[in-house]
């Protein structure tokens, strides 16, 4: 069953690659990542299909032809990531590049570097041809030269460049390491190929590294939304671990025996699972605080923000009720509230930034935003798939300012106002419970907008009936 475990471990990666290519499939550096991972799925087949009864030479084929061309892969991503640079220089990348192409040839079309592989008692075995030697310190000069180049951008590299390309290097290391290993330096020097089924599972830490840092930290620029739905599904597939553990271990106690085995058994499992809804709610608690860093209190957050909107009465005091509570729930560099006045401008009425934000403070929204804000209500930039390409006017507008969200502020379907908020601290994307959150704020501050202009229509139509009436004499009154 070892190729079942490889071919499970192959699809994780051919989803990564699709993932990462389906973001920007325009950018090189997410072309070369997922060219880059697609052939170390194709490396995965190909020893999967080589622990079969009968491998087939098609397999040998596969794993040494798409082993070949991986270091040139990754090398041609790390020349552009995350910034082109100067090194390695293009004749050393050619150089690599080359190699890879003439043994990936090679092992393709002849038995030069290998062939007829069999499963004999002792395991795996196969044929190595007089260019094996030279393909082995190919391919430790390569992948030397790959962590060079990666430890060298990695020393050079600032602020989340460089803790994207840490977990770059220490998954790309760790399984480098592993896999040389395993399926190179130990059958070169011994001859045993008997543990090279062992190679691939050495990829696992740098799926989790990579797939970890697209989550909390944005790996490649990308934007994964996470969805609530996400966080059940896995948890509840981790509740089931008891009854596995249980089935695994006392099968023997199952039905068939005697009948107080039998019950023995019911009860066992009755107790089993009773820890499934604890089980689960644990695994959902620890998944929430890995994918949100922290719980957003939604309900809370909305039930002090509506307490205190409902006694707002002035309008300026709108942006210090909102903001604050918005920007400590959601994590964001800051966030700006406007409000449309009697000419139809949207001024602002108040921002909450926090120390260390980018974000600028804007007077007003361009009429050309709040035009486009009143036909869709809500506007989000940066990664979001809905983007367009090119850009429009709007979209450059938002990115200038460090806007990422612009969530119109609506009452009786008409727009009265907009809260924005700028890009998280942490550099994770925006949930669907950050969304959620600020389009109840969003509603609520609609309320309280009309509420605290009729309290000041009210007032002003007082002081002018009370100006009238200190100007009449004396003599008109009686």
């Amino acid at each position: 069953m070892t190729h079942v475990g490889l071919l499970a471990l192959a699809t994780v990666l051919l989803a990564l690659a699709i993932f990462v290519f389906r973001a920007k499939p325009r950018s090189p550096v997410n072309r070369w990542f997922s060219v880059f991972t697609l052939l170390t799925a194709a490396w995965t087949i190909g020893i999967a299909l080589l622990r079969l009864h009968a491998p087939s030479e098609f397999a040998l084929k596969l794993t040494f032809a798409s082993a070949s061309l991986t270091p040139a892969a990754f090398l041609a991503f790390l020349r552009s990531y995350p910034s082109p640079a100067a090194w390695p220089p293009p004749a050393v990348f050619r150089s690599v590049a080359s190699g890879g192409l003439l043994f990936a040839g090679l092992a393709s079309f002849s038995s030069l570097v290998a062939s007829d592989p069999t499963i004999s008692p002792i395991g795996f075995t196969r044929q190595v041809g007089p260019l094996y030697g030279p393909f082995v310190a190919y391919m430790l000069l390569a992948c030397g030269l790959d962590i060079a180049t990666l430890v060298a951008r990695l020393r050079r590299a600032t602020g989340l460049a460089r803790l994207h390309l840490w977990y770059l290097t220490a998954g790309v290391t760790l399984a480098s390491a592993g896999a040389l290993g395993s399926n190179l330096l130990l059958p070169a020097l011994t001859g045993q190929t008997s543990h090279t089924h062992l190679g691939p599972y050495f990829l696992t830490p740098f799926v989790l590294l990579t797939a970890h840092s697209i989550i909390r930290h944005r790996l490649l620029d990308l934007r994964l939304v996470v969805h609530r739905g996400l966080t059940i599904v896995i948890a509840s597939a981790v509740s089931l671990i008891p009854v596995g553990l249980f089935v695994v271990l006392f099968r023997p106690l199952g039905f068939g025996q005697s009948s107080m085995e039998s019950l023995s058994f019911l009860l066992a499992l009755v107790a089993v699972t009773l820890l499934v809804p604890p089980t689960r709610d644990l695994a959902g608690h620890l998944l929430d605080r890995y994918l949100y860093r922290s719980r957003l209190g939604f309900a809370e957050t909305v039930a002090h923000v509506s307490r205190t909107l409902r006694r707002l009465l002035r309008l300026r005091d709108l942006a210090a009720v909102v903001a604050p509570p918005l920007r400590s729930a959601t994590g964001a560099e800051g966030v700006l509230v406007f409000v449309r006045d009697e000419d139809g401008v949207f001024k602002s009425i108040g921002t909450c930034l926090a120390p260390t934000a980018q974000m600028p403070v804007l007077e007003e929204l361009p009429s050309f935003v709040h035009s486009d804000l009143e036909n869709s209500e809500r506007l989000m930039v940066g990664d979001d798939p809905a983007t367009a390409v090119p850009p429009t006017e709007v979209q450059r507008f938002l990115r200038d300012n460090k806007i990422a969200v612009l969530q119109g502020i609506v009452f009786e379907d008409a727009v009265i106002g907009a809260i924005a908020l700028g890009p998280k601290l942490s550099g994770d994307p925006f949930y669907a419970q950050d969304l959620s959150l600020l389009t109840t704020l969003a509603n609520q501050a609609g309320i309280a907008i009309k509420n605290a202009q009729l309290y000041t229509e009210v007032v002003l139509a007082n002081e002018y009936l009370m100006n009238i009436l200190a100007t009449i004499e004396s003599g008109v009154i009686s």
